[in-house]
């Protein structure tokens, strides 16, 4: 298996912006908005709104929530989902020096608190040296640069976002239908710093939120934000999770 330091570098990217507007969407939570503006010939814009007024994440990058503030979101989703009875156990610092890759915070927790598993049936939460390689997170690093790179090179457009030399995507969710979430990262950033992209399933469309996995998956949860890309039918009511060692 290659390296994932190997694996996601995409390498310098063209700051191209495809000519077809993006629609706008608003994501509303209980209190913040995030807003999806169209590209412009400069990239992507985009905005945390709050009631402090508007954040630009790109002209201050270290205004994310701090790593401290976002392991609230772990405990939410815990709150929510019942956690299954026995987590593997994960030495971090062997899985990043063997990987060369450091990981998110929020993610870590996640890990530890459920492990690998698909939440309400429908999302995939991918984990480090899980044995079965649908639901592994190098394996699905692995598979998701060789697609990407395929499509891109067959013309379909990239994400502003990643407009950027040398911004990577990171897969840490799936999802039944086909939607994959990526980690945006970017060169010199700290990983608590990351955030999330969506991709449809089978199609061109993108969202990006300017917050860290554990919050997104807390406010989809909870419905205080609904993607337009993912099932109608997700979040269920009634929160379940099943651990990928039952798919083994």
């Amino acid at each position: 298996m290659s390296e994932l330091g190997d694996l996601v570098s995409l390498g310098p990217l063209p700051g191209l912006v495809s000519s077809t507007p993006t629609s706008s969407l608003d994501l509303r939570t209980h209190n913040y908005a995030v807003e999806r503006t169209t590209a412009d010939a400069h990239g992507d814009k985009w905005f945390q709104l709050t009631p402090q007024g508007v954040i630009d994440r790109k002209e201050h990058p270290h205004d994310n929530e701090s790593a401290e503030a976002m392991n609230q979101y772990v405990s939410q989703i815990a709150d929510l989902t019942p956690r299954p009875s026995a987590v593997p156990h994960h030495d971090w610092e062997s899985i990043e020096e063997n990987h060369e890759l450091s990981l998110p915070t929020d993610y870590r927790e996640l890990v530890d608190s459920f492990g690998g598993g698909v939440f309400d049936g429908y999302l995939w939460f991918l984990e480090p040296d899980c044995r079965n390689r649908h639901y592994d997170l190098a394996a699905n690093i692995d598979e998701r640069v060789e697609s990407l790179e395929y499509l891109w090179e067959s013309g379909e457009p990239k994400p502003p976002a990643v407009a950027e030399p040398k911004s990577r995507l990171i897969p840490w969710a799936s999802t039944d239908n086909g939607e994959f979430f990526y980690w945006l990262a970017k060169e010199g950033q700290a990983p608590d710093l990351w955030q999330v992209l969506i991709n449809e399933a089978r199609g061109e469309d993108w969202e990006h939120y300017a917050i860290g996995c554990a919050q997104l998956l807390a406010e989809l949860l909870s419905g205080r934000i609904q993607s337009e890309l993912l099932s109608s039918s997700f979040p269920k009511s009634e929160h379940t999770f099943q651990s990928s060692a039952e798919f083994i």
